[in-house]
């Protein structure tokens, strides 16, 4: 059941989780299957709520598409490479799709009227969400926030940095650099880049009366326990006057964040409370995927 858009405080926008782009095809590159637990939660976290509504977005072409002088023949309309990934089709009911023709979803088909019903009601945020993150992220990402900055309309566009991803080619297109690259386009902008696997474990940890003036998350402060990711691993440690000590590396956001809460609490049963509350709202969606190079 579509929601009533009269109540729609917040959109989602998944943009290209289709098989064409992770399994099938050309255009595919697997290790795209990394971000799917966290576009995972969003969507279930966004269709639980009356307030907030998905937009899931697929790539559809036209045969004899013009843009395949430009990419290789891809995600043809009616084929399974433009179907929603696997991992993600049993939510797809409860969501508006568009289909697309270019790198853009700004002009397809029932996209910008969509978004016009939803500004003259109570819409305030939007978050993109998916893949090509130098592509069809920024493609989108940067013109509706140029159109709500000229209209004078106040909606704050968001991208998830964890929750985006871009394919790799080695010597050709490397996947970190042409992410920053696109991070930082985005940033100038002015759309926010948020993780939001730091924002569930900084709610949780805070719900918990654990406040963030004894850890830090993404970055280096003078804190008790810190927590940043550098290229594609976690890195728990205790800081002090700026020298790093006792630093551990994991592979995964959740090892690094259960490490982080046994060193912020040695109370075990508040220690098990927090653990057990994280693990629960994790598990919607975020999960141990093989990644593949």
């Amino acid at each position: 059941m579509k929601k009533d858009l009269n109540n729609v405080e917040e959109l989602l926008l998944v943009i290209d989780m289709v098989e064409g782009f992770i399994t099938e095809g050309p255009m595919s590159d697997p290790y795209i299957q990394n971000i799917v637990p966290a576009v995972r939660r969003e969507m279930v976290n966004f269709i639980g709520d009356v307030t907030k509504d998905v937009v899931v977005i697929k790539e559809g072409h036209n045969k004899g598409a013009v843009e395949f002088k430009s990419y290789p023949e891809h995600c043809v309309k009616g084929t399974k490479e433009a179907n929603l990934y696997s991992g993600l089709v049993d939510l797809e009911q409860f969501c508006h799709i568009i289909y697309k023709n270019s790198t853009s979803a700004i002009w397809a088909d029932g996209f910008m009227d969509l978004i016009r019903q939803l500004i003259n009601k109570k819409l305030k945020k939007v978050v993109v969400v998916g893949c090509c993150t130098d592509i069809c992220v920024i493609n989108l990402a940067i013109p509706l926030k140029m159109f709500f900055n000229q209209f004078n309309i106040d909606v704050e566009v968001i991208v998830y940095e964890n929750a985006v991803e871009t394919f790799n080619i080695p010597d050709v297109h490397e996947r970190n650099e042409w992410n920053q690259m696109a991070f930082k386009f985005l940033e100038q902008a002015g759309i926010k880049l948020y993780n939001s696997d730091y924002l569930l474990l900084d709610r949780i940890l805070r719900k918990s009366g654990i406040g963030n003036e004894e850890y830090a998350l993404n970055e280096c402060l003078e804190r008790r326990v810190c927590m940043i990711k550098e290229k594609e691993v976690y890195k728990v440690f205790r800081e002090s006057q700026g020298n790093h000590l006792e630093e551990e590396t994991f592979e995964t956001f959740n090892e690094a964040a259960i490490r982080l809460i046994h060193r912020l609490t040695v109370n075990q049963e508040l220690k098990a409370q927090i653990i057990d509350n994280f693990n629960t709202e994790l598990a919607i969606g975020y999960q141990k995927v093989k990644k593949n190079n």
